[in-house]
């Protein structure tokens, strides 16, 4: 039971000595009508009233303190008395997930407790099973170690969802604070590098939210963090150092640049646009805000920044490459699908998994942390990005064909293989392009030599079909020695002499 201080009783006595209501006294010292009689009936009991001195009230006032404390104790002591036969279930039921105070009074008085205010098991809970104090340590920051970064969300601006980029350097509490439509992982990375180029250089240890720009599995040991930012990390050689999840004080520094950032920054006030808002924002951060005394510090910003900055890391004198990470498979059609766009990988790797880097200009296809494809980054939406070489050889060879470089293929072996090919592609159509390249892979078994002089013998028979060729080659009717089939064969040469026929006929 809450027992109220010796001058607070003593002030109560003396306002209802002047003739004060019970319902005035509760206004000017906020305690209960009801606290404020029982105080008035043992106060009487020991001869209290409104002709009483002030030396009287004094005296009075210790012996109402004491009766009120006694009493106290008494009832504690009865709730002891009454609850402690219910201390384990007590103890058991308190561990009960979303277990509030009246369920468990519910629970109890199930289990036979009986005349036990809800009050009272409150007060017995307090006493014996106290919550850990709450409490914070004040660490010393050192120049140019730490930076905390945060996001926060501003509702809508300019018809887009909002937030705005907080980073605090720990030692100066210099900021850097930026408005941004997105929370991914390249508007992440994208603001850290313009927080960098503000402060003119990079903290030694960046702490952040678990959000999943930067952590994918929050861990207070072993967080997993996004590759991208892990290689922002890398680049500007900064550590990354999460906070424990739903835990914002472990990030106060930063925390209370946001509710500074909210108040100054929008409160009231009206941009044109996001360049507009950022604009003021960066003048705010370099010469308004940054020249306030800080109450944590008692110091300007600016002042302790001039120090702290030449502890910190220089920056790098190459951009980084803003990247994002993804995961893909290799479908059949030799190829993986990123942010709508097609980009080929060799036939070996079909069906697998892979982890896909696409950065500003380039795409970087890996396989167990291996790089095994390279390519340049596509434009627009829907683009195929095909090597050709990552095809098997026959595919390869089919799709970089071309009725011109077969033809030129064809001269290398030869005049009449030259002649043959060409009569074949007279056609335009595909069946004409695969029988080319066919009978020009004939070169890859049989001599250049041999291929010429089928060529010449299915010609000279107004033969095209590629299995009469192969069957030339095969049988080696090539080599047989016969007439020069060269010579021109006229359209009649077959025929047989009409004197023939009448010899035949007058028989």
């Amino acid at each position: 039971m809450r027992v109220n201080s010796m001058s607070k009783i003593d002030e109560v006595l003396y306002l209802l000595k002047h003739k004060k209501s019970q319902r005035e006294i509760e206004k000017s010292l906020s305690i209960s009508r009801n606290t404020i009689r029982k105080y008035k009936n043992i106060a009487q009991k020991y001869g209290f009233n409104t002709d009483s001195s002030s030396e009287e009230i004094s005296a009075i006032t210790l012996k109402v303190h004491d009766k009120v404390y006694i009493d106290a104790k008494d009832r504690d002591k009865y709730a002891q008395e009454l609850l402690e036969p219910f201390h384990n279930q007590i103890e058991d039921l308190l561990c009960c997930k979303s277990m509030t105070y009246r369920q468990l009074h519910r629970l109890l008085k199930e289990q036979g407790l009986d005349k036990c205010s809800e009050k009272t098991l409150i007060r017995y809970i307090a006493k014996f099973f106290p919550k850990p104090k709450k409490y914070t340590i004040h660490i010393e920051d050192k120049p140019g170690v730490e930076a905390q970064v945060d996001y926060a969300d501003v509702g809508i601006m300019f018809g887009k969802k909002t937030y705005i980029f907080v980073m605090t350097m720990s030692y100066s509490r210099h900021r850097y604070v930026e408005f941004v439509h997105s929370q991914n992982v390249e508007s992440w990375v994208q603001s850290h590098m313009n927080a960098f180029d503000f402060f003119g250089a990079v903290p030694h240890t960046i702490v952040i939210d678990n959000l999943k720009s930067g952590i994918i599995k929050p861990d207070i040991y072993d967080p997993v963090l996004n590759k991208s930012y892990a290689e922002l990390a890398r680049h500007y050689n900064f550590t990354i150092d999460a906070a424990k999840a739903r835990k914002p004080q472990h990030k106060g520094k930063v925390e209370r640049s946001v509710l500074i950032a909210r108040q100054q920054l929008l409160a009231g006030r009206f941009y044109n646009s996001l360049d507009d808002a950022n604009e003021y924002a960066r003048k705010w951060c370099s010469d308004i805000i940054a020249d306030v005394i800080c109450t944590s510090t008692g110091e300007k910003p600016n002042d302790l920044f001039a120090l702290e900055k030449p502890f910190m890391l220089a920056l790098k004198p190459v951009a980084f490459d803003i990247c994002v990470w993804s995961k893909a498979k290799v479908s059949k059609n030799h190829h993986v699908t990123v942010n709508g766009n097609f980009y080929s990988v060799p036939t070996r790797y079909i069906g697998l998994g892979v982890d896909v880097r696409v950065g500003m200009k380039s795409v970087k296809i890996y396989l167990n942390h291996r790089q095994i494809k390279f390519h340049d980054k596509a434009v627009d939406k829907g683009v195929w990005v095909t090597d050709t070489t990552d095809y098997p050889n026959h595919i390869e060879s089919y799709i970089n064909s071309t009725p011109e470089n077969l033809k030129e293929k064809a001269k290398a072996v030869g005049e009449f293989t030259l002649d043959y090919i060409s009569t074949v592609l007279k056609v335009p159509s595909k069946i004409s392009l695969r029988k080319s390249i066919r009978i020009l892979e004939l070169t890859d078994k049989y001599d250049s030599s041999r291929v010429e002089a089928a060529c010449l013998r299915a010609s000279t028979f107004d033969n095209f079909e590629y299995k009469s060729l192969l069957n030339i080659l095969e049988k080696g009717l090539d080599l047989l020695e016969g007439p020069t089939f060269s010579t021109v064969i006229t359209t009649n040469a077959f025929l047989r002499s009409h004197t023939e026929y009448e010899e035949c006929y007058y028989a």
